[in-house]
């Protein structure tokens, strides 16, 4: 859902971003303060409609930023503040594998900040990245590393989760009742789901990159592809 989220906020709104402050503006002043803000960056300059674009609408593209950027936040606060507390208690051990791995996931969430401050600075220029109808966007290489990020991090949790419930001795008292037999997977059909797994993340980073460049409009495939590369070859 947050990925989800993340790529609609990249089409929908480019204000301001910043580390510091966590208060959205509580009153009617200094929400015309942040508009006049935003009418500075190229979003609301190059836009064909800027002049029935409203406080209204101001509102709401900034409070789907504001509330996605919270969110992560809270997302941050939810992983380490358990984490500092089962360690602090001895639950974890710090030289563990797992604390290892848990602060592995801490430091790429902290990075995975710092990739969308730095994907949503490029949206911000008036120059550079720009859109078929002349609109700012956000670099595809940017928004490909902090997709990609993302899908790194939901692995890794997965991965780690499922190692931890899988070392609980109640999950081997199940199997040994069931008597679910232990299967030596070939190695051949391991790197075969590897592969797979590449694959299916080469195919997202390179959706990442056809949302990005927005290349369904400037060839839509909803059109025949081979009737319109016939036509233009004829034209020529």
């Amino acid at each position: 859902m947050f990925v989800i989220w993340t790529n609609w906020i990249c089409f929908t709104s480019q204000t301001d971003w910043s580390f510091q402050g966590g208060l959205p503006p509580l009153n009617e002043e200094d929400w015309k303060q942040e508009f006049e803000k935003y009418k500075q960056f190229p979003e609301f300059k190059r836009n064909p409609n800027r002049e029935d674009f409203s406080l209204r609408d101001f509102k709401k593209i900034y409070l789907f930023e504001y509330t996605h950027r919270m969110y992560g936040r809270f997302i941050g606060l939810a992983f380490s503040v358990p984490l500092v507390y089962f360690v602090a208690t001895g639950r974890i051990g710090l030289s563990s594998p797992l604390m290892r791995n848990l602060g592995l996931l801490f430091a790429l969430g902290g990075t995975q900040g710092l990739i969308g401050w730095w994907m949503v600075k490029s949206g911000l220029k008036d120059e550079g990245n720009q859109t078929w109808n002349n609109l700012p966007k956000v670099s595809p290489y940017r928004l490909a590393t902090h997709l990609g990020m993302a899908f790194t991090i939901f692995v890794l949790l997965l991965y780690n989760g499922l190692h931890v419930y899988a070392s609980r001795k109640q999950v081997t008292n199940i199997i040994n009742e069931l008597g679910v037999a232990r299967v030596n997977v070939p190695d051949s059909f391991r790197y075969s789901l590897y592969g797979m797994l590449g694959f299916a993340f080469s195919t997202a980073m390179m959706g990442a990159f056809v949302a990005g460049n927005e290349a369904n409009v400037t060839f839509n495939a909803n059109i025949n592809i081979n009737a319109n590369t016939s036509n233009k070859q004829k034209q020529h």
